[in-house]
């Protein structure tokens, strides 16, 4: 059992290493723009801070769903809104 679990583990890494290494050598994400593992990496000396590219030394000053606005598959956005792009946006109808 233990085999497949270091199998499974292994395979696990080496995608999110080739997701990573890949985003690198297309292009990396402005400033202000959507960041993450799968969104891509930042320009220059840029950070990702609340899914978003900031410059170094910026702070989490988002909270998570349903308290704030940031969200993500784990933390739901309150009634009325919906996830998109991290964000928890109104629904407009």
């Amino acid at each position: 059992m233990s085999k497949i679990i270091f199998f499974i583990f292994i395979c696990l890494n080496s995608i999110i290493l080739n997701i990573k290494l890949r985003s690198r050598k297309t292009q990396c994400v402005d400033f202000g723009k959507d960041c993450g593992i799968f969104t891509g990496l930042c320009c220059g000396n840029l950070v990702c801070k609340d899914f978003r590219c900031q410059f170094k030394g910026a702070k989490n000053i988002m909270k998570w769903a349903p308290e704030g606005d940031k969200c993500n598959f784990w933390h739901i956005c309150r009634k009325g809104y919906e996830c998109y792009e991290h964000r928890c946006l109104e629904i407009s109808f």
